[in-house]
C-alpha cells in the first residue's frame, strides 16, 4: 500500500430525492452504521461492511484498500448518485458531502465499485428525517 493517502471531497451533481432499487435490503444481514459518517472499505476480495443501515443524518466515505492484505492495490471507480463518477487509487478516500436524507428516498441504494464487476456496497436508508438539509 502506498504511504501517502488523499482524500477526495466530491459534490453532488443534481437534487432531489434518489428512488432506492428497493424497499428491502437485498444482502441479507445490515449493519448499523456508528457515528457521522457510514464508511465503506475496498478490500481486495468483498467490501466491508456489505451493507449498512444508515439514518438521513449521516454520509459516506469510502476508502481504497485494495493494496491491503499482500494485494496488488488497483484503482477503484466509484459511481453513487447524485454525484459524479470518482476515480481512487490505491489508499485513497473519498468523501461525499451531504446528508443521505437530503439526496436518498428511504430503501436499498447500491455504491457501485468498478473493482467487484458492478457490483459494491449496500446503502439501506431507514429514517430520512434527520438532515440539515440538501447537499
Amino acid at each position: 500500500m502506498p504511504s501517502e493517502s488523499a482524500t477526495i471531497t466530491v459534490q453532488p451533481n443534481a437534487h432531489g430525492l434518489i428512488p432506492a432499487f428497493s424497499s428491502k435490503i437485498t444482502a441479507g444481514v445490515c449493519d448499523r452504521a456508528v457515528g457521522s459518517v457510514a464508511v465503506v472499505v475496498i478490500n481486495p476480495d468483498i467490501p466491508t461492511p456489505r451493507c449498512q443501515t444508515v439514518a438521513g443524518s449521516q454520509s459516506l466515505e469510502v476508502v481504497n484498500r485494495t493494496g491491503d492484505f499482500g494485494s496488488t492495490g488497483r484503482t477503484a471507480v466509484i459511481r453513487w448518485d447524485p454525484y459524479p463518477a470518482v476515480s481512487l487509487g490505491p489508499g485513497q478516500a473519498a468523501t461525499f458531502s451531504g446528508q443521505f436524507g437530503a439526496y436518498l428516498a428511504p430503501g436499498d441504494h447500491l455504491v457501485s465499485i468498478s473493482v467487484y464487476a458492478g457490483g459494491g456496497a449496500e446503502i439501506y436508508l431507514v429514517d430520512a428525517t434527520q438532515t440539515t438539509g440538501p447537499p
